[in-house]
Protein backbone atom coordinates (compact mmCIF):
# COMPACT_ATOMS: atom_id res chain seq x y z
CA UNK A 1 0.00 0.00 0.00
CA UNK A 2 1.40 3.38 -0.96
CA UNK A 3 0.44 6.81 0.27
CA UNK A 4 0.74 9.76 -2.11
CA UNK A 5 -0.80 13.14 -2.77
CA UNK A 6 -3.36 11.43 -5.01
CA UNK A 7 -4.34 9.11 -2.14
CA UNK A 8 -4.76 12.12 0.14
CA UNK A 9 -6.94 13.88 -2.42
CA UNK A 10 -8.98 10.70 -2.90
CA UNK A 11 -9.55 10.41 0.82
CA UNK A 12 -11.11 13.87 0.77
CA UNK A 13 -13.27 13.03 -2.22
CA UNK A 14 -16.01 11.53 -0.09
CA UNK A 15 -16.05 14.62 2.13
CA UNK A 16 -17.33 16.52 -0.89
CA UNK A 17 -20.59 14.66 -0.47
CA UNK A 18 -20.63 13.73 3.21
CA UNK A 19 -20.02 17.18 4.75
CA UNK A 20 -22.55 19.06 2.56
CA UNK A 21 -25.11 16.32 3.19
CA UNK A 22 -24.55 16.47 6.94
CA UNK A 23 -24.86 20.26 6.95
CA UNK A 24 -27.97 20.14 4.77
CA UNK A 25 -29.57 17.51 7.02
CA UNK A 26 -28.83 19.72 10.02
CA UNK A 27 -30.41 22.70 8.25
CA UNK A 28 -33.65 20.98 7.23
CA UNK A 29 -34.19 18.79 10.30
CA UNK A 30 -33.88 18.92 14.06
CA UNK A 31 -30.77 16.72 14.11
CA UNK A 32 -27.65 18.09 15.80
CA UNK A 33 -24.72 17.82 13.32
CA UNK A 34 -22.35 16.89 16.17
CA UNK A 35 -24.19 13.59 16.63
CA UNK A 36 -24.17 12.91 12.90
CA UNK A 37 -20.42 13.52 12.72
CA UNK A 38 -19.83 11.44 15.85
CA UNK A 39 -21.62 8.39 14.49
CA UNK A 40 -20.16 8.79 10.99
CA UNK A 41 -16.72 8.87 12.63
CA UNK A 42 -17.43 5.82 14.76
CA UNK A 43 -18.73 3.95 11.72
CA UNK A 44 -15.67 4.89 9.63
CA UNK A 45 -13.33 3.68 12.38
CA UNK A 46 -15.17 0.41 13.01
CA UNK A 47 -15.51 -0.51 9.34
CA UNK A 48 -11.91 0.49 8.66
CA UNK A 49 -10.68 -1.71 11.52
CA UNK A 50 -12.88 -4.65 10.56
CA UNK A 51 -12.23 -4.63 6.80
CA UNK A 52 -8.73 -3.11 7.01
CA UNK A 53 -9.73 -0.46 4.46
CA UNK A 54 -12.05 2.54 4.37
CA UNK A 55 -15.69 1.89 3.55
CA UNK A 56 -17.95 4.61 2.09
CA UNK A 57 -21.32 5.18 3.74
CA UNK A 58 -23.48 5.12 0.62
CA UNK A 59 -26.73 3.95 2.30
CA UNK A 60 -26.58 6.80 4.83
CA UNK A 61 -25.94 9.23 1.98
CA UNK A 62 -29.20 8.01 0.46
CA UNK A 63 -30.96 8.62 3.77
CA UNK A 64 -29.43 12.12 3.89
CA UNK A 65 -30.75 12.89 0.41
CA UNK A 66 -34.22 11.75 1.44
CA UNK A 67 -34.04 13.90 4.59
CA UNK A 68 -33.05 16.94 2.56
CA UNK A 69 -35.69 16.37 -0.10
CA UNK A 70 -38.49 15.20 2.16
CA UNK A 71 -37.84 16.58 5.62
CA UNK A 72 -38.15 13.59 7.96
CA UNK A 73 -37.70 13.79 11.73
CA UNK A 74 -34.62 12.87 13.76
CA UNK A 75 -36.42 9.79 15.10
CA UNK A 76 -37.14 8.61 11.56
CA UNK A 77 -33.51 9.25 10.61
CA UNK A 78 -32.28 7.20 13.58
CA UNK A 79 -34.73 4.41 12.74
CA UNK A 80 -33.55 4.40 9.12
CA UNK A 81 -29.94 4.09 10.27
CA UNK A 82 -30.75 1.24 12.63
CA UNK A 83 -32.86 -0.60 10.06
CA UNK A 84 -30.16 -0.19 7.40
CA UNK A 85 -27.54 -1.44 9.85
CA UNK A 86 -29.54 -4.55 10.72
CA UNK A 87 -30.45 -5.24 7.08
CA UNK A 88 -26.83 -5.00 5.88
CA UNK A 89 -25.58 -7.01 8.84
CA UNK A 90 -28.02 -9.83 8.04
CA UNK A 91 -27.42 -9.63 4.29
CA UNK A 92 -23.66 -9.61 4.79
CA UNK A 93 -23.60 -12.98 6.56
CA UNK A 94 -24.89 -15.08 3.72
CA UNK A 95 -25.19 -15.30 0.00
CA UNK A 96 -28.07 -12.82 0.03
CA UNK A 97 -26.22 -10.21 -2.02
CA UNK A 98 -25.47 -12.75 -4.76
CA UNK A 99 -29.17 -13.66 -4.92
CA UNK A 100 -30.24 -10.03 -4.90
CA UNK A 101 -27.71 -9.21 -7.60
CA UNK A 102 -29.08 -12.03 -9.74
CA UNK A 103 -32.73 -10.91 -9.37
CA UNK A 104 -32.45 -7.12 -9.32
CA UNK A 105 -31.31 -5.74 -12.67
CA UNK A 106 -28.56 -3.14 -12.70
CA UNK A 107 -30.97 -0.75 -14.42
CA UNK A 108 -33.11 -0.70 -11.25
CA UNK A 109 -30.08 0.19 -9.12
CA UNK A 110 -29.06 2.90 -11.58
CA UNK A 111 -32.63 4.23 -11.62
CA UNK A 112 -32.66 4.55 -7.83
CA UNK A 113 -29.28 6.30 -7.95
CA UNK A 114 -30.56 8.68 -10.63
CA UNK A 115 -33.72 9.41 -8.64
CA UNK A 116 -31.70 10.22 -5.51
CA UNK A 117 -29.33 12.38 -7.56
CA UNK A 118 -32.26 14.32 -9.02
CA UNK A 119 -33.77 14.82 -5.56
CA UNK A 120 -30.43 16.11 -4.28
CA UNK A 121 -30.02 18.38 -7.31
CA UNK A 122 -33.49 19.84 -6.79
CA UNK A 123 -32.75 20.49 -3.11
CA UNK A 124 -29.32 21.98 -3.85
CA UNK A 125 -30.52 24.28 -6.64
CA UNK A 126 -31.56 26.86 -4.03
CA UNK A 127 -28.05 26.91 -2.58
CA UNK A 128 -26.54 27.33 -6.06
CA UNK A 129 -28.83 30.25 -6.87
CA UNK A 130 -27.98 31.96 -3.55
CA UNK A 131 -24.21 31.74 -4.18
CA UNK A 132 -23.40 31.22 -7.87
CA UNK A 133 -19.84 32.54 -7.45
CA UNK A 134 -18.70 29.67 -5.20
CA UNK A 135 -20.57 27.19 -7.38
CA UNK A 136 -18.77 28.56 -10.45
CA UNK A 137 -15.39 28.44 -8.70
CA UNK A 138 -15.95 24.81 -7.68
CA UNK A 139 -17.02 23.78 -11.19
CA UNK A 140 -14.04 25.65 -12.70
CA UNK A 141 -11.60 23.84 -10.38
CA UNK A 142 -13.09 20.45 -11.27
CA UNK A 143 -13.03 21.16 -15.02
CA UNK A 144 -9.45 22.47 -14.77
CA UNK A 145 -8.31 19.24 -13.12
CA UNK A 146 -10.19 17.08 -15.63
CA UNK A 147 -8.19 18.82 -18.37
CA UNK A 148 -4.90 18.67 -16.43
CA UNK A 149 -5.30 14.98 -15.63
CA UNK A 150 -6.11 14.14 -19.23
CA UNK A 151 -3.44 16.22 -20.98
CA UNK A 152 -0.67 16.75 -18.41
CA UNK A 153 -0.75 13.58 -16.28
CA UNK A 154 -1.18 15.67 -13.15
CA UNK A 155 -2.89 13.86 -10.24
CA UNK A 156 -6.51 14.82 -9.61
CA UNK A 157 -6.32 17.12 -6.62
CA UNK A 158 -9.64 18.83 -7.35
CA UNK A 159 -11.25 17.68 -4.10
CA UNK A 160 -8.43 19.24 -2.04
CA UNK A 161 -8.64 22.47 -4.05
CA UNK A 162 -12.44 22.74 -3.81
CA UNK A 163 -12.35 22.10 -0.05
CA UNK A 164 -9.49 24.60 0.30
CA UNK A 165 -11.36 27.23 -1.73
CA UNK A 166 -14.48 26.73 0.38
CA UNK A 167 -12.46 26.93 3.58
CA UNK A 168 -10.65 30.12 2.50
CA UNK A 169 -13.90 31.64 1.18
CA UNK A 170 -15.67 30.89 4.44
CA UNK A 171 -12.92 32.56 6.46
CA UNK A 172 -12.85 35.58 4.14
CA UNK A 173 -16.62 36.00 4.33
CA UNK A 174 -17.31 35.08 7.97
CA UNK A 175 -13.94 35.28 9.66
CA UNK A 176 -12.27 32.61 11.75
CA UNK A 177 -14.90 30.77 13.80
CA UNK A 178 -14.51 30.71 17.59
CA UNK A 179 -12.96 27.56 19.04
CA UNK A 180 -16.10 26.69 21.01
Amino acid sequence: MKFSLSELAGSFGDFGTIIPLILAVALVSDVDPRYILLFFGIWFILTGLYYRLPIPLEPMKAVAVIVIAGGITSGEIAAAGLVLGVVFLVLGYGRFFAVIERWVPESVVRGIQLGLALLLFRASAGFIIKDPLFFGIGVAIIVLFIVLVKYRSIPDLSSLCVIGAGFIGGILISGIPPSA
